[in-house]
């Protein structure tokens, strides 16, 4: 019986069809694909063209480096040649710079020179406006129209009398200007010119006013010789000048003050 059994087992196992196990489903997944080109069929891939591009540009840099340091290296005239080519560039843009300096300086002492000169004019206005106000006052105080003329008569001739005495005594501090173009007269015309001083100050003023002037120009010639050759070394037509308008106020003002 049991082996009728098993060969009815074998039989219904045999008439049984054949199953297969499901399948599992496939993945349709791909790689992800190159960017390529497309070029008469043939597809070229770029990533690979790319790197050996950036390969070859970096040895051909490498190479050329190389040769050019070591043609520099190998010929000492090319590299001088620059170094000097170099310095001679230096040499020329630090001296555009100093002639740029020096006209700045050339300007700037040009507008200095303008500024005191002008300041210079404007000192001589100032004390030649104060010695025509001193002069006018001085005449002023002479009532008489006669006095008042041959004060200022006597008080032209006796400053300007005592100029060539000061230019023979006092030396000239420069060899050049109004001063020394006129010279250093000799003892004979300052003598005269000092006598024909009094005789217009005798004619002109008083005896007591005349004295007074005289002795007030010797004082003021002394102590104008004095600063002068201390402060430039002598006189000069700036300082004949001030001497002259000088003893003509001295002269006036004695005269307002003793008619």
């Amino acid at each position: 019986m049991s082996q009728r059994s098993g060969a009815k087992y074998l039989h219904d196992q045999l008439a049984r069809p054949a199953t297969r196990p499901p399948s599992r489903p496939q993945s349709h997944q791909r790689a992800p694909a190159d960017y390529t080109l497309a070029h008469a069929g043939r597809q070229l891939r770029i990533g690979p063209i790319a790197f050996w591009i950036t390969v070859g540009t970096l040895v051909i840099m490498g190479v050329w480096s190389i040769a050019t340091a070591t043609y520099f290296g190998f010929r000492d005239d090319v590299l001088t040649h620059l170094i000097a080519r170099q310095a001679d560039m230096q040499f020329a843009y630090e001296d555009r710079i100093a002639d740029l300096r020096a006209q700045v300086d050339r300007i700037t002492s040009r507008q200095l020179l303008d500024q005191e000169s002008f300041e210079k004019r404007l000192d001589q206005m100032v004390q030649r406006q104060a010695a025509l106000e001193k002069r006018t006052s001085a005449l002023a105080a002479i009532a008489d129209p006669v006095l008042a003329a041959s004060a200022l008569i006597a008080a032209h001739a006796g400053a300007r009398a005592m100029m060539p005495i000061f230019m023979l005594l006092v030396p000239q501090a420069r060899a050049d200007g109004l001063s020394a173009d006129a010279g250093r007269p000799s003892f004979t015309r300052a003598a005269i010119a000092g006598v024909l001083g009094l005789i217009a100050l005798g004619l002109g003023l008083s005896s007591s006013a005349a004295i007074i002037a005289v002795l007030l120009l010797l004082a003021a010639s002394a102590a104008l010789a004095w600063l002068c050759t201390r402060q430039i070394g002598g006189q000069t037509g700036d300082v004949l000048g001030a001497l002259e308008q000088t003893g003509e106020i001295l002269i006036l003002l004695t005269a307002a003050r003793l008619v």
